[in-house]
């Protein structure tokens, strides 16, 4: 089983200033990668992957509040998978400059 929980977006589209414990990884083809782990969780207190857990269809505060700093200065998605023997479950949501999101469970 594997999972992945992160933000993601186009080259220059995250602030310059990222909030400490943020890592920034390059993906290629000019897109980046803020991953979520357990120390980011801990900090902003969430759970491990909250949009599959119960199903739900909005982030939690804390974690929709650091999607709304990220996406202050251009398009990020907010992704989560996770895929045990070939079958999975995805998730996500997207914004852009504004404070509407869509979230979605068949990425």
């Amino acid at each position: 089983m594997y999972a992945i929980q992160a933000f993601i977006a186009k080259r220059d589209s995250f602030p310059l200033r990222l909030p400490e414990t943020l890592v920034l990884l390059e993906l290629g083809q000019d897109i980046q990668m803020i991953p979520v782990g357990e120390s980011l969780q801990k900090r902003y207190r969430f759970s491990d992957l909250p949009l599959m857990e119960n199903k739900n269809t909005e982030l939690p505060a804390p974690l929709l509040e650091l999607f709304r700093e990220l996406s202050n200065a251009g398009k990020v998605t907010y992704i989560e998978t996770e895929i045990f023997g070939g079958v999975g479950t995805q998730a996500h949501v997207y914004a852009g400059r504004v404070d509407t999101a869509v979230v979605g469970d068949r990425a």
